[in-house]
């Protein structure tokens, strides 16, 4: 018993110093000049729902799930998926479809 302790002890303390120095590299991370970008959300993720939706035996590769069962999905989850913003932002339809991929 008393080892089994101990075996575990080493093994928090081993997961906590991963953790920090994680955290310290991050931190130390030199932080590069932001470049421009070209779109704000890519042409292929803004047809690629609608394209998926045409051929149902693909959305369902696609989101292992049926269109049915989707819709029932996005229509209890939208109110998380939205996002406010100045830019124009992946509906909540195309950001349901793109977590579940």
């Amino acid at each position: 018993m008393n080892n089994k302790l101990i075996s575990l002890l080493i093994i928090n303390l081993h997961v906590i110093s991963l953790i920090l120095i994680r955290i310290t590299k991050r931190k130390m991370k030199v932080h590069k000049k932001r470049t421009n970008r070209r779109w704000w959300v890519h042409p292929i993720n803004v047809r690629r729902n609608q394209e998926l939706k045409d051929y149902p035996d693909k959305f369902f590769k696609y989101t292992r799930m049926s269109l049915e069962v989707f819709n029932k999905l996005l229509i209890k989850i939208t109110s998380f998926l939205e996002k406010n913003s100045r830019r124009e932002s992946l509906s909540p339809e195309h950001r349901l479809a793109i977590t579940l991929r």
